[in-house]
């Protein structure tokens, strides 16, 4: 077996591990010396989907996969990812890139409304063409093309709140949009889409933000690289990206996002180079808006996040723009009230902080 980067072979796989090309192996893989573990316990089944998410069971079912092998899972679909330019291939396989490339071949549609609904026809083929088994996180979500564009579909309310808010402070995120009908028919079902207005949800999509030359690694994958390699990841962000990296944890204590776990931010990398770009886009707020004063999952040191917020040195421009803020469609009172608490918060610290 093949490890690939596009058309580029990685690492040979095959009674060893032989390292084909250095520069291009993935950042969980930079280190001295690779082996089965790192391969296939760091990388490829990271990889895999959390059977924990909603509908995973079933969707793991229809397809014939099974659910206690992490690896298999991802093998399933030649461990394509929306994340990266990464594949694997068998000796005996007859494939390049474009023939397995998500950004190139629209994934099947079927399987997007499986993954979405836990509803679906069973399927019959070794290999398949879906990102649907290498999505991380645990709520029901799915990819589809729309307008030859790439979107991930999802059902939440506060994923539309949030986006809005982000937009009036200038915050670089993945824009949130509510579906179109015709979207929302072409991947969830009559009663699906019941259950969710019922719970006062609505089906919501982004943008994919990764392309064949820009590719994701999470903080998570990026804190074993700096292991591996003797460098504090914290420190690297802070010195070439603080700007961005201060907006996050801004933005995570007004807008009460209890989720930003170390999977669920990251930086974006060149494909071609490896060269890190800056962190990417805000995303997945949809635990956002708690009232309670959590602990960051964003800094070194554990601490609340507004001890967090205490510490940042926000410019009068910023200020201006969390002063002005107006209140989004659906958010209840009770979240409004809050996000409006934690403003007053802020601007109290800056005010006592005073021109540096």
């Amino acid at each position: 077996m093949y490890l690939m980067h596009k058309d580029t072979p990685v690492l040979e796989i095959n009674n060893g591990i032989k390292v084909l090309d250095k520069d291009l192996l993935p950042f969980v893989l930079k280190k001295n010396s690779v082996d089965y573990d790192d391969i296939y316990g760091n990388f490829l089944s990271y990889r895999a989907i959390n059977v924990s998410r909603s509908y995973a069971k079933e969707l793991m079912q229809q397809l014939k996969i099974s659910q206690n092998n992490p690896v298999k899972v991802c093998l399933a679909v030649h461990s394509v990812s929306y994340m990266d330019c990464y594949w694997t291939k068998e000796e005996n396989e007859d494939l390049t890139w474009k023939d397995v490339s998500l950004f190139q071949v629209p994934p099947d549609k079927d399987i997007a409304k499986l993954a979405f609904t836990g509803m679906g026809q069973m399927f019959h083929v070794h290999k398949l063409h879906t990102p649907e088994l290498t999505t991380q996180g645990l709520s029901a979500k799915c990819w589809n093309w729309h307008a030859d564009q790439c979107f991930l579909y999802k059902a939440s309310r506060k994923e539309l709140a949030a986006s809005e808010l982000l937009d009036q402070l200038e915050f670089q995120h993945l824009s949130y949009q509510e579906a179109t009908s015709d979207e929302i028919t072409a991947i969830t079902t009559p009663e699906r889409l019941e259950q969710i207005r019922e719970a006062g949800e609505l089906i919501v999509k982004c943008p994919c933000m990764t392309t064949e030359n820009i590719s994701l690694v999470t903080f998570e994958e990026f804190s074993v690289f700096c292991e591996n390699n003797n460098c504090n990841p914290y420190e690297f962000i802070t010195k070439h990206f603080s700007e961005r990296y201060d907006e996050m944890i801004l933005a995570d204590y007004l807008l009460g996002n209890t989720d930003r776990h170390i999977g669920n931010w990251g930086l974006l990398y060149d494909a071609d180079t490896m060269q890190i770009i800056g962190l990417h886009p805000l995303m997945d707020h949809d635990r956002a808006f708690s009232n309670e004063n959590l602990k960051t999952q964003t800094l070194e040191h554990d601490i609340l996040m507004k001890d967090a917020v205490e510490a940042l040195s926000l410019s009068d421009d910023v200020c201006r723009k969390i002063e002005k803020l107006t209140r989004p469609k659906g958010l209840t009172n009770v979240e409004w009230c809050g996000v409006m608490e934690r403003v007053g918060i802020v601007l109290q610290i800056q005010q006592k902080r005073g021109p540096d």
